[in-house]
């Protein structure tokens, strides 16, 4: 599931974000996740697939904003 987050704070902040309405209102996301996760099917959470190897990804974009 892809998503949006809206953060006060810029990209890379640590511990609890603040969510920003403005950004939100504005469209700006500081952060698209997947599965809950910033880098997702990358460094954290890679893809294990072999190369030829058959692999399923079903994708729901659930942001109010963002098109995947």
């Amino acid at each position: 599931m892809q998503g949006e987050i809206y953060t006060v704070d810029d990209i890379g902040g640590s511990g609890h974000q603040k969510m920003s309405l403005q950004k939100l209102m504005d469209e700006r996301p500081e952060y698209f996740v997947f599965n809950g996760a910033v880098g997702a099917l990358t460094t954290q959470h890679p893809n294990h697939a072999q190369v030829g190897e058959s692999v399923r990804i079903t994708q729901v974009d659930a942001s109010p904003n963002g098109q995947t």
